[in-house]
């Protein structure tokens, strides 16, 4: 009685159209137009910070700040992103990290590997690919 929805659904997929959605060729078309020069358009582009964070993932704006987790397993902030402070890196700050001290290589089962994030108010949702989804407060910084 357990499989009896999958057996229906099958019946339905093989019995009806649903087999030629299985069973039916598509057409991958090349894209037309590809320019023979090279793309210059991020050639002048500001980079901040260059150097200082190691393998960025993602990121989200804090009142005037940027806060991204890095490859090592930290999630940091990085001051004043309509400013020049990107000049200045030990304005950086961490504000997450499992692991005191990441040395090479990297022991992410260990130290994590926050790879998205999210902002509630004055929470932070790290969601790390080890440890699951960890809530930030950025306030009491715990």
């Amino acid at each position: 009685a357990e499989y009896m929805g999958v057996v229906v659904l099958l019946a339905l997929l093989f019995f009806t159209d649903g087999l030629f959605l299985l069973t039916s060729p598509f057409d991958i078309t090349p894209p037309q137009n590809i320019p023979d020069q090279p793309n210059s358009e991020l050639s002048s582009v500001e980079r901040i910070y260059e150097g200082a964070v190691s393998g960025p993932e993602t990121f989200v704006f804090y009142h005037d700040s940027i806060i991204t987790s890095c490859a090592d397993g930290r999630v940091i902030m990085l001051p004043e992103h309509n400013s020049t402070a990107h000049e200045d890196t030990n304005s950086i700050k961490t504000i997450y990290q499992r692991c005191a001290q990441n040395t090479e290589p990297l022991n992410e089962t260990e130290c994590g590997r926050p790879l998205g994030l999210a902002l509630e108010a004055d929470h932070l949702f790290i969601v790390d690919s080890y440890f699951g989804v960890i809530k930030h407060n950025l306030v009491s910084n715990s």
